[in-house]
């Protein structure tokens, strides 16, 4: 199901070390010169040594979705998307009160429109928790009849910090016109900005809320425009951070995605799976499993071949809570062996956890997946083919961190560069001929310009002198 729905751009403050940092698709030209036929992917790598804030956008991301779901249940989506109050306060710039995300979206449906979300995260530092400051949704309105984006107009602005309702929500004018059609909307907004507030909940992105712009002829095309971000934000972004996958590795728990459409219906599954011997699970979920790994199969066995990954059924069991189950073991299968999952290479198995998301984001214009470190555990010559193949043949967004430079030798177009700069991140590599290496030329900016903006100089004398002084100290003892 196509929704429409393209990720522009994403500008960040006060996330870890990223005082600010801006980052933007392509596709982000072409909409704003009118063109809306977008049939090509979006890819973006963010490169640049340890330490130098390339997780920070994958962690917003991470924040992002979990706000804007946050009051959904689809299936157990929300347990494992959810907005963690103490980790994002963690993620916050230690010398600051507050962080920021701005999101720019192409809605593009029989109205056009550039949604621009922004949501200001505070610190309750004696707590030490995080929580939604506010939330601000602005838009631009294409006129197809003068060829151009009209004027930014912001809808709705929520400040979770005032208590009076024309001081937490603005513009005046936007109450006036809801209260209007309805004269207890104010004491519904009230009520729903308690609630929304007390539990880390999204104002914006609420039901509530939603149906209160439906019921508004004059709003009804924004809460069109809401619920498709919304629906794109629970079946369509995939944000597998460094939690994630060192689960992958530490635990044997497989971070996985699913997703099944039928009668324009969307059912996602959203969940973790025991790789280390047999799972038991909910009978209700054994097709989603079994279409899960058939799935996985098709291309796994393309990406490493001679190799493929079957789910085995050991029989019906009851659950701990009286509820009929199955169990079940992953196995992968070289020349008719079959030897559990969890023996095979972390780089295999994270690579099982992501198919399923890299599938829809292939295949559907309105996916995006982002993803941190996508090529540890990969092989190189392996990394540079699926990002070649998503550059050249997908139709959705894939944003993903790397240290492995061979990206930058395969769609060199597509990579930003972490920065020394706080106040600037993320930057683009100054525009080079189509015979020139851009991984050389990195690494010789690196190394040998005076005016290195990606890195801190490295000497290698000192390293090796500070190995020396180590053991020193350790045989003195």
């Amino acid at each position: 199901m196509n929704l429409g729905i393209r990720l522009l751009s994403v500008k960040i403050n006060n996330i870890k070390n990223v005082k600010n940092g801006y980052i933007e698709f392509e596709s982000k030209k072409q909409v704003e010169k009118g063109l809306f036929d977008l049939k090509t992917s979006d890819i973006v790598g963010i490169y640049g040594p340890n330490g130098s804030s390339k997780t920070a956008m994958v962690n917003a991301f991470g924040i992002l979705k979990s706000i804007i779901i946050s009051q959904d249940n689809v299936n157990n989506a929300s347990k494992i998307n959810h907005f963690d109050e103490k980790e994002v306060y963690d993620l916050i710039n230690k010398n600051e009160n507050e962080a920021t995300i701005e999101v720019t979206y192409l809605v593009n449906q029989k109205e056009k429109r550039m949604c621009i979300y922004e949501i200001v995260i505070g610190k309750n530092e004696q707590s030490k928790i995080a929580f939604i400051k506010s939330e601000k949704l602005s838009y631009r309105i294409y006129s197809n009849e003068n060829s151009k984006w009209m004027t930014k107009v912001k809808l709705v602005e929520v400040d979770f910090s005032n208590e009076n309702l024309s001081d937490f929500i603005s513009p005046s004018t936007f109450i006036s016109a809801l209260k209007r059609s309805d004269k207890n909307i104010p004491n519904v907004l009230q009520r729903l900005v308690g609630s929304t507030s007390s539990n880390n909940n999204s104002f914006v992105f609420s039901d509530t809320f939603i149906n209160i712009l439906e019921s508004n002829n004059d709003y009804r095309s924004s809460a069109n425009a809401l619920k498709t971000l919304k629906i794109y934000s629970i079946h369509n972004m995939h944000v597998y951070d460094n939690k994630d996958i060192s689960q992958i590795a530490a635990i044997d728990a497989i971070p996985f995605f699913y997703r099944s459409e039928a009668k324009n219906q969307i059912n996602t599954f959203i969940g973790k799976f025991n790789i280390f011997g047999e799972s038991i699970l909910d009978i209700n979920i054994k097709s989603i499993i079994i279409d899960y790994f058939k799935e996985i199969d098709i291309v796994i066995n393309k990406i490493i071949p001679n190799m493929h990954v079957e789910i085995v059924d050991l029989g019906n069991t009851t659950l701990e809570n009286g509820m009929e189950g199955f169990k079940c073991e992953v196995v992968s299968v070289r020349n008719d062996l079959k030897i559990p999952l969890r023996l095979e290479s972390d780089g295999i198995k994270k690579i099982i956890s992501l198919i399923s998301s890299m599938v829809d984001v292939f295949n559907n214009k309105s996916s995006i997946l982002v993803v941190d470190e996508f090529d540890s555990g990969i092989f190189e010559y392996l990394l540079g083919e699926l990002l070649k193949g998503f550059k050249d043949e997908a139709k959705g967004q894939f944003l993903f961190t790397s240290h492995n430079l061979r990206a930058l030798e395969v769609i060199r177009d597509s990579i930003v560069f972490s920065s020394l700069d706080e106040n600037d991140r993320y930057i683009s590599y100054p525009r080079i001929s189509k015979t020139e290496n851009l991984r050389n030329q990195y690494l010789k900016k690196l190394f040998l310009d005076s005016d290195n903006k990606y890195a801190e100089p490295i000497d290698l004398y000192d390293i090796y002198r500070a190995f020396i002084k180590a053991g020193e100290l350790i045989r003195h003892e």
